[in-house]
């Protein structure tokens, strides 16, 4: 298990690792002699993994990709390199395969380029769009792109879409915005290509916190686990859009029925890929991770390990569960020493702040 589930990377942490990130990408451009030859990009792609790759079985190792990075001159980045090991570990594996060191190098076809501002700035509008409901208002946002109804979005709808929503692009950046969604070279975007292009990148803390959730609906740890099974435990009643008055409980059941009904079809399982994708495109839409803990507690009724995540805030942090079996991260202003920490002491301060129907609190900062 990866050292970082001690102590999450902070926001600027994560800035840290983009920056890690370009300056890999830029040094293996480097090493082609700056051509765009998407073919020749991915041949020396090959060579570096292969490179990184020391025990030669097409996967790479935490120890192995630190040792090569430190090779390669990224020295002093002990924090970074972890934090992109862990970026690239798309299936919480914890090992790289060639096919996850390019998707996230290249976008997977050798034409990802060096410059990646309209690829955030398109997951940033995204999440504004979304604003935390749920991955329910991304599959509208794209409905409301793909404007013929052929259930796939053209270059003409992308940028006529965007620009509706406020993001415009010049031509250089729509044609490379496109080939980082076109996934399969179709010359058109479908839903799951548009999905996976909004949540690349789900950081390895969140995908511990969802294979936390994952473990305990496993029992068997054996083929994956049959949709009927998964959503007994499954609270819609906390569902983001559900709380937001936009679907009711049982449109929420359908909605994830929806989602996981190709795997419900093949032998009746859904499988840990399947749930972790499930999760990466609400974490796209999720900026907090204080709300996205608090949405995977309060959607599903198992026993939990703890999993709280770091805050780059000084306040004081309570977990709070209510008498219904809710949660909510409350901050305390008041200095409690640990003389003062106790059930009653922070349960009159909470009563006190107008919080109610406390029936237990944990610290978590």
């Amino acid at each position: 298990m990866s050292k970082s589930l001690h102590g999450l990377i902070n926001y600027s942490s994560e800035r840290n690792v983009d920056v890690l990130e370009n300056l890999l990408r830029e040094k293996i451009h480097g090493m082609t002699g700056f051509s765009d030859n998407p073919q020749t990009k991915m041949k020396k792609l090959e060579q570096v993994f292969r490179f990184f790759d020391t025990h030669k079985t097409g996967q790479i190792t935490l120890l192995q990709f630190e040792r090569a990075m430190v090779q390669m001159n990224f020295v002093g980045m002990q924090r970074e390199i972890e934090g992109l090991f862990n970026r690239f570990d798309d299936d919480h594996g914890g090992s790289l395969s060639y096919a996850e060191f390019a998707q996230h190098m290249y976008g997977g076809d050798g034409d990802r380029g060096t410059k990646l501002d309209i690829i955030s700035k398109f997951k940033r509008l995204m999440i504004d769009l979304g604003a935390n409901k749920g991955i329910h208002s991304l599959r509208r946002t794209f409905k409301r792109i793909d404007v013929n109804g052929s259930h796939t979005v053209n270059r003409a709808e992308l940028k006529e879409g965007l620009e509706e929503f406020g993001l415009t692009m010049s031509s250089r950046d729509l044609a490379r915005l496109f080939r980082y969604l076109d996934r399969n070279d179709s010359d058109a975007i479908n839903i799951d290509e548009f999905m996976a292009g909004i949540r690349a990148g789900m950081s390895y803390e969140r995908k511990s916190m969802v294979r936390n959730i994952w473990d305990r609906i496993d029992r068997n740890h054996v083929d994956g686990v049959k949709f009927d099974e998964m959503r007994r435990y499954h609270d819609f009643k906390h569902h983001p859009e559900v709380l937001d008055g936009q679907v009711t409980e049982s449109e929420a059941e359908e909605i994830l029925c929806e989602h996981f009904s190709e795997g419900a079809r093949v032998g009746g399982n859904v499988t840990w890929h399947e749930f972790l994708d499930y999760y990466k495109s609400i974490s796209a839409i999720v900026e907090d991770d204080y709300d996205f803990e608090l949405l995977l507690r309060n959607s599903w009724s198992v026993p939990l390990s703890p999993m709280s995540v770091s805050s780059a805030t000084t306040q004081r942090r309570v977990l709070v569960t209510h008498d219904d079996g809710s949660q909510e991260f409350v901050s305390i202003v008041d200095d409690l020493t640990s003389a003062k920490f106790d059930h009653e002491s922070i349960k009159e301060i909470l009563l006190d702040m107008g919080i109610v129907d406390v029936k237990k609190v944990e610290m978590k900062r």
